[in-house]
This record gives C-alpha cells, structure tokens and sequence, in this order.
C-alpha cells in the first residue's frame, strides 16, 4: 500500500487513518470535558495541525467550529 498524506501542515504528514485517529483521540477529550452537539467551540491559537484535528474532532461530536478573526497587523 502506498502512503497518501490527506494532511500535510507545519511538518506534520498525517494518512486518513491517521487523522481519524488523533481526531478521534482529541474528541474523547472533548466529551469527557463536556462539549455537548450544538455548542458553539473556538479555538485560540497558533495555526498547528493540532487546531485542525481539533475542528475534526469538534463537528464529529456535534458542536461547531467559530472561527475567530484576530487583527494581526
């Protein structure tokens, strides 16, 4: 089987199966936290592949991603 990244940022080349592992990982943390369907969840942050599995992982449970739009000039 050849390796096809479907995620490539920072450095970081992760497979699908990859992602859907640490998306996964990253939403059990979630509910355990108490992030329910329908809540509204930002992230504050660097870019980091990290914040993207987090996007993942926060519309499989559900809730929904608000962008935040920081004035960096």
């Amino acid at each position: 089987m050849t390796y096809r990244p479907f995620l490539a940022l920072a450095g970081w080349s992760l497979s699908y199966g990859e992602v859907v592992e640490l998306a996964s990982s990253i939403e059990a943390v979630l509910a355990r936290m108490g992030i329910e369907p329908g809540e509204r969840k930002d992230y504050m942050g660097r870019p980091h592949t990290v914040f993207t599995l987090s996007c993942f992982a926060i519309c499989h449970i559900g809730a929904v991603y608000v962008g935040q739009c920081v004035d960096r000039g």
